[in-house]
């Protein structure tokens, strides 16, 4: 019972300063990383019994799952992916069929029930899309992520990596637009930045605007921002969704790109650098010719292309003070003589995860100028 009672005391501390309206539950759940459900819970809790509300009560359904593990919640999201018309009735009988086959435990309908609804809404509406019936070029874009067997060599950790490639291609062509190396998975910020070079990379000069999808899907669950997927589809009219069913002619590219990769490497003498592999995939997406290294990226029109400040939207955000030197962001230096007008303000800029060689700088709203990397040996 003491220590129950002093997991009540615990429980007290953590949600004092909500109660006491110094922070809000927002700040606890970062700082504590604590859910913020559980936080409220507690709040109900103690404002209905006291400091005895806090108590730690013994479960009936001890020997339930009440929190699902990854393997069991996982099984969950693929069923619901696959049909997400399924009754809850029909996915707790597959699920405790599942568990059944690692673990003693059983499983409430509760807790099943409560995991469906607890979905992100980005995950439950991922399928609401008809990919069969996308005929028209530009309607839907998808990006895909795969894992390159090469080791390259990460300068800014100085360790051996794999990287991931990925590509985004028309839905309706299966056309690839657009390809990226990076060391990590995709998530929302590379994806949606991705998703901006791409637009600039296909705009024609005879087109009056940039041509952009209705659609963009994502091979990802690590997508959970859902204000920004708002905010998109509010500026862009781009709905974002997840979506996981095999593109079979795309999965046959990739293996073949892999293979010839593979074989190209060992004939040549790679130098295990990101920007080698970079111009050795250019050459073998877009000029359908592997052994022509030299050939360059075509330069993106981003200084003529009408409206490119829409596409901020795209670009992740923040807020830095100019110093002396410039602005610090990301341990890096970015530079430009108009920020020396503005030392010692906050101002907000903007960025391209992708592309950690530029920013843009707003000064009160207004685009104030480009600011530009400088590397250590510049200092």
């Amino acid at each position: 019972m003491g220590s129950r009672k002093g997991l009540s005391k615990e429980r007290y501390k953590i949600i004092e300063p909500f109660l006491n309206k110094e922070k809000k539950l927002k700040d606890i759940e970062n700082e504590k990383n604590i859910s913020y459900a559980t936080l409220k819970r507690w709040v109900k809790a103690y404002k209905d019994d006291g400091i005895e509300g806090l108590i730690k009560k013994e479960r009936k359904d001890k020997n339930q799952y009440r929190s699902l593990d990854e393997k069991t919640f996982e099984f969950i999201k693929e069923s619901y992916e696959k049909n997400p018309d399924i009754k809850i009735s029909s996915l707790y009988e597959k699920c405790c069929k599942f568990i059944k086959t690692f673990s003693d435990k059983t499983i409430s309908y509760h807790t099943v029930y409560r995991a469906v609804n607890n979905l992100d809404d980005f995950v439950k509406n991922h399928a609401s899309i008809n990919i069969e019936k996308i005929k028209r070029k530009h309607q839907a874009y998808r990006i895909i992520q795969t894992a390159l067997d090469v080791n390259i060599r990460d300068f800014r950790k100085n360790s051996i990596k794999k990287p991931y490639l990925y590509l985004m291609y028309d839905v309706s062509t299966d056309d690839i637009l657009n390809y990226y190396l990076s060391f990590s998975k995709l998530d929302l910020k590379k994806s949606t930045a991705f998703l901006r070079d791409t637009i600039i990379k296909n705009y024609k000069s005879d087109e009056k605007n940039f041509l952009k999808p209705q659609n963009l899907l994502i091979d990802s669950f690590e997508i959970k921002n859902k204000r920004k997927i708002e905010q998109i589809k509010e500026n862009l009219d781009i709905k974002i969704e997840n979506y996981y069913e095999p593109n079979k002619e795309m999965e046959k590219f990739v293996n073949f790109l892999k293979t010839d990769l593979n074989n190209l490497l060992r004939e040549t003498h790679f130098n295990s650098s990101l920007l080698e592999l970079d111009k050795i995939l250019y050459s073998y997406i877009f000029m359908n010719n592997i052994k022509n290294l030299n050939e360059e990226k075509p330069f993106s029109p981003t200084g003529i292309l009408r409206d490119i400040d829409k596409l901020d939207i795209l670009l992740g955000s923040a807020k830095r003070k100019v110093q002396e030197y410039g602005i610090r962001f990301r341990n890096g230096i970015y530079r430009n003589p108009d920020l020396k007008e503005h030392v010692g303000h906050i101002l907000e800029i903007k960025y391209n995860v992708n592309n950690p060689k530029e920013i843009k700088v707003y000064f009160k709203g207004n685009f104030l100028c480009m600011a530009y990397l400088f590397s250590n040996e510049n200092f």
